[in-house]
C-alpha cells in the first residue's frame, strides 16, 4: 500500500514520479526560531480554543509546552485567528483512503455549519513564507477526510489560511470557496492519481519545498536547460521593457545561484574533510599575501636591508573622519574623480517620493 500524508500530496499530484526518488528531509526552517514559534503559537490556539487560556487576558508569564515564551504579538495574532473561526474542533484527524493508498492527516481546525451546509478548512500559519488556500492539495485532502469520515458531501466548502505575521494584500485571512461538484471532481483527481500514478517527473514550483529534489534529475536538466537558454538568447532582439524585465530576473537568479555555489562548495568541502572522495574536487591550502613580521620596525628594516623602507603618507581620507578630523574640511581638501558608470536597479515609486519631499 502507498502511505502518504496531506502535507506532501501536493507533491505527489504535481510530480507523480518524485515518489520513486530516495528522500531527503529538507530543513523546515533556516531558522529553528521561527518553527518553534509556530509550535508555541499553535499550542496557545489550542488552549484557548479549549478554554485552558483565556485569550483576552495577557500574562507576561505564560510559556507554550516547548518552552517558548509567548509575548503580547502572539496572543494578539492568535486572537485574530480564533476570532474568525466557525465553532468546530482543532487539530482533528482527516485521514482517508481507499484500496492500494492511504492519505494521513490532521487539520489545524475544521468547523461546520449545518443550517447553510458549509463545511471550514482552516490553517493557521505563522512562519513568513506566503501560503495561498487555492488549490492547496492538503486543506482539499483535510476536506475529503472529513466528507468521508461523516458520509456527507457539504454543499460549500471553505479552504482558510490564517496567516498573521507577513503582509499580504487580501489580508491575514484569505479563503477560497468550492462547491460539492467541485470537492467531488478534486476528489476523483486524488483518487486517480493515487490508484494509477505515472513515473514522470514533472518540474515546476512544487520543486521549491521538494524533500528530493537533490536527487532529481529532471530538476538538474530544467537548471541546465534554463543555463542554456540563457547563453543562446538573443539579446538584441528585446524591446527595453523586455530588457528591464529580464535583466531584473537574471540578476534574481544571479544572486541565487552564487548562493546555491557557496552552499555546495561548503557541503563539498565538509565532506572532503571527513574523508569523502568528491569527484573532480580536492582541498587546496590558501595563503595570503606576504606581510612583515609585526616586530619588524622600519628602522630595524634599514639596519638589516640596507637602506630606508618607511613610507609617510596621509591617512585616508575615511580615516582622517574616524580620527575626528570635521567632514566640512574633508570635503575642501578632498575631490573625487569619476571612474566610470554603472547600470543599477532603481525603485521608481521610493526615487518620485524623494523627489516630491
Amino acid at each position: 500500500m502507498f502511505i502518504t500524508d496531506a502535507t506532501h500530496l501536493y507533491q505527489i499530484m504535481n510530480c507523480n514520479g518524485s515518489r520513486l526518488l530516495p528522500n531527503h528531509e529538507r530543513p523546515t526552517e533556516d531558522d529553528t526560531t521561527l518553527r518553534e514559534e509556530g509550535n508555541a503559537a499553535h499550542w496557545l490556539a489550542q488552549e484557548a480554543f479549549e478554554g485552558r487560556v483565556d485569550i483576552n487576558s495577557i500574562r507576561d508569564d505564560l510559556r507554550a509546552k516547548n518552552g517558548v515564551m509567548v509575548t503580547v504579538f502572539m496572543f494578539e495574532h492568535v486572537r485574530e485567528y480564533l476570532l474568525n473561526l466557525y465553532p468546530g474542533e482543532m487539530e482533528t484527524v482527516t485521514t482517508w483512503g481507499l484500496e492500494g493508498f492511504q492519505i494521513n492527516g490532521r487539520a489545524d481546525h475544521i468547523g461546520y455549519n449545518r443550517n447553510d451546509d458549509i463545511l471550514d478548512i482552516d490553517d493557521f500559519k505563522y512562519g513568513y513564507s506566503i501560503v495561498e488556500p487555492e488549490m492547496n492539495w492538503t486543506l482539499v485532502s483535510h476536506a475529503i477526510g472529513w466528507a468521508i469520515k461523516w458520509n456527507h458531501w457539504p454543499t460549500w466548502t471553505r479552504i482558510r489560511i490564517h496567516q498573521p505575521r507577513p503582509y499580504h494584500p487580501n489580508g491575514h485571512t484569505r479563503e477560497w470557496v468550492i462547491s460539492r461538484d467541485q470537492l467531488h471532481a478534486l476528489y476523483q483527481q486524488i483518487v486517480a492519481t493515487m490508484s494509477n500514478p505515472d513515473d514522470v517527473l514533472r518540474t515546476g514550483t512544487h520543486c521549491y519545498k521538494c524533500s528530493k529534489l537533490g536527487n532529481c534529475p529532471a530538476a538538474r536538466q530544467a537548471n541546465m536547460n534554463a543555463v542554456d537558454v540563457q547563453m543562446h538568447a538573443f539579446t538584441d532582439q528585446l524591446d527595453n521593457a523586455a530588457l528591464a524585465d529580464e535583466l531584473s530576473l537574471v540578476e534574481h537568479g544571479f544572486k541565487m545561484l552564487e548562493k546555491r555555489r557557496d552552499a555546495l562548495k561548503d557541503m563539498a568541502r565538509h565532506r572532503r574533510e571527513h574523508g569523502e572522495i568528491i569527484p573532480g574536487y580536492e582541498l587546496e591550502r590558501t595563503y595570503s599575501n606576504r606581510s612583515w613580521h609585526k616586530w619588524l620596525t622600519p628602522e630595524m628594516a634599514a639596519v638589516l636591508l640596507g637602506r630606508d623602507m618607511s613610507v609617510a603618507k596621509l591617512p585616508s581620507p575615511s580615516e582622517a573622519k574616524a580620527r575626528g578630523v570635521p567632514e566640512l574640511m574633508i570635503n575642501a581638501l578632498t575631490t573625487r574623480f569619476e571612474s566610470g558608470v554603472k547600470l543599477v536597479p532603481v525603485d521608481v515609486d521610493a526615487k518620485v517620493k524623494r523627489m516630491l519631499k
